[in-house]
């Protein structure tokens, strides 16, 4: 929380680096999130797994 903290202190008077600080955090997130495989991504890369063991 020590981060956090003198985060919050850097940017606390000045409303331009807050804004951006905050588009840098929102653009982060938007892009982890486009990183996580979707439900029917998974689906399919485990029925790939699965059907590749039962061959072996």
């Amino acid at each position: 929380m020590r981060w956090r903290g003198l985060h919050d202190e850097a940017v606390a008077e000045d409303e331009a680096a807050a804004k951006y600080v905050n588009m840098l955090e929102n653009e982060y997130d938007r892009r982890m999130e486009a990183a996580i495989p979707s439900a029917d991504d998974l689906a399919a890369e485990f029925e790939k797994f699965l059907r590749e063991q039962r061959d072996d």
